[in-house]
């Protein structure tokens, strides 16, 4: 790395090579370690399709039921189990529902 324009105080700063990490400065080098560096303010900020909220919610959306009908279509299993499973993944649903309504 080029000693050049090296800060004046330790701490964390963009490092020379690759302005996507920022390196802890000493005072006197650089260390070894790296972190990625914040994105600028106004830059989106992008995540690959499927991390995206509208693939979440519709994977959720197709696989909520079917996962239910799998449960109702098992043979030998009580249908209070069943009930019980059923309920217990539509309170989650409606949880992650609620929950996702009050994210920016």
């Amino acid at each position: 790395m080029t000693q050049g324009s090296s800060p004046t105080g330790p701490g964390w700063y963009s490092d020379p090579s690759d302005p996507g990490l920022l390196r802890y400065w000493s005072g006197s080098e650089w260390s070894p370690e790296t972190q990625p560096a914040p994105l600028p303010p106004g830059s989106p900020f992008t995540r690959p399709w499927w991390q995206q909220w509208w693939a979440i919610a519709l994977t959720l959306a197709l696989c909520f039921p079917l996962g239910v009908i799998g449960v109702w279509q098992r043979q030998g299993t009580p249908v209070v189990v069943k009930a019980a499973v059923s309920a217990g993944a539509a309170v989650l649903y409606a949880v992650f529902l609620v929950w996702r309504s009050t994210q920016p």
